[in-house]
């Protein structure tokens, strides 16, 4: 593959590398300029209010232009257009819920042209597959041979999401609907990729891929492996939680963490605290919870590594979502033991059995599964030490970066 040309297609949400999609786009690109091949690569952003993304990227001798193209909203297309005007919001959601998926995977949610001929590329490398399939990937006059990061599966944001304990029934209904036709969309779509990249061996069992590798999400970190923090020492007993606000599964899964799980614990380690740190608007929850004893919602904050230092564990008490959550892996890389539900630590196997003891049983038993970790630092402090170690063997740039480049071998 020499003198190769690429197209990378990511919708604006992935580009920012504060956030984990972001991050991982931010990784794919430096692995795809650090191929010997690649001559250029120009970079197609998709969103809705179709604002530029240049600062997200910077320069390369390699790095060619950087585009955005407007996006429809899924209330625009169809018989739901006639009714936008009146209460444009209300309809988008009630196109997004009850309209055919299908149609948000087609080309017909572009609002202007792409301002690039896919055909003028030697690849197409896509970031998730919608809009890979809206920005014509799999149109039939598009002969390119198309790479995709799957990533988060679509199929996978519906079933795990009916994993919710609070999930009421006739969202129930809706998501198995949703489920269906994202199951129907990737039968049909992700066989015609030359090569797909998922991120666990679980997700990749699962698909209707023809050429597949794992490429696992890692830690945001090119060059970079954060030193390890001293141990955790007697008596600690605080908590931190690390998010975007932003990210609804982040903002639901504190929510149900502090309705259901922070009085039980507080009765089991009167002593607990729980520091809520990330991106994004916070102080919602905060008046929400404002009056909940020994949690403090901090918001943004300037340096991780003080938060972790200052704690004995991390919690991940989420329960749906796809992909694999990096936030996992960063804590462990710190030296900080992560206690979350088991799909918390969906894909990573591994890790799965080195810190059963820190996965919660069931989301009933997830307070006093939890305070009996929290009251044992010296099984904290051997447990994240085996995990440290197989976080750093398995998941760094150097294997992501092969990965990818074996791909186009």
């Amino acid at each position: 593959m020499a003198n190769t040309t690429a197209l990378l297609v990511t919708p604006h949400y992935a580009c920012k590398d504060t956030s984990g999609g972001g991050q991982r786009t931010q990784l794919l690109l430096a692995s795809l300029l650090r191929l010997a091949n690649i001559t250029r690569v120009d970079v197609l952003v998709l969103d809705q209010q179709g604002r530029s993304a240049i600062e997200f990227f910077a320069a390369d001798p390699r790095l060619g232009r950087v585009a955005t193209v407007k996006i429809k909203e899924r209330g625009q297309l169809g018989f739901w257009k006639l009714f936008r005007s009146f209460k444009p919001r209300l309809v988008d959601l009630l196109a997004t819920t009850f309209g055919r998926r299908s149609i948000g995977y087609s080309s017909r949610m572009l609002a202007e042209s792409l301002p690039f001929n896919l055909n003028d590329y030697d690849v197409v490398v896509g970031r998730y597959l919608r809009p890979s399939a809206i920005a014509g990937c799999f149109d039939s006059r598009t002969a390119i041979p198309v790479y995709l990061d799957v990533d988060d599966r679509d199929d996978m944001l519906y079933s795990s999401r009916l994993n919710n304990p609070d999930l009421p029934f006739y969202h129930r209904v809706i998501l198995r609907w949703h489920l269906r036709q994202a199951e129907s969309l990737q039968k049909k779509l992700l066989p015609q990729c030359r090569h797909c990249w998922l991120a666990s061996q679980q997700d990749l069992n699962t698909l209707p891929t023809h050429n597949e590798s794992v490429l696992p999400n890692i830690p945001y970190s090119i060059d970079f492996l954060p030193s390890c923090l001293p141990p955790v020492k007697p008596d600690n007993y605080n908590l931190l939680f690390v998010g975007s606000f932003g990210h609804r599964i982040n903002r639901e899964g504190i929510e149900w963490f502090l309705t259901h799980c922070w009085s039980e614990l507080l009765d089991r380690v009167p002593n607990v605290c729980l520091r809520i740190v990330g991106s994004g608007g916070w102080e919602n929850i905060d008046r929400r919870f404002k009056g909940l004893k020994n949690v403090d919602i901090v918001g943004f904050c300037e340096s991780l590594e003080e938060e972790y230092a200052k704690c004995s564990m991390t919690i991940v008490p989420l329960f749906e979502g796809g992909g694999t959550k990096i936030k996992v892996l960063e804590s462990l890389l710190y030296g900080r033991l992560v206690f979350g539900s088991a799909h918390a630590f969906w894909g990573y196997p591994e890790l799965q059995a080195i810190c059963s003891d820190a996965i919660a049983s069931s989301a009933e038993n997830f307070a006093s599964d939890l305070a009996k970790v929290l009251i044992d630092e010296v099984k904290i402090n051997r447990t994240v030490e085996m995990a440290r170690n197989e976080v750093i063997t398995r998941y760094s740039f150097s294997a992501f970066s092969q990965i990818v480049a074996e791909a186009f071998e």
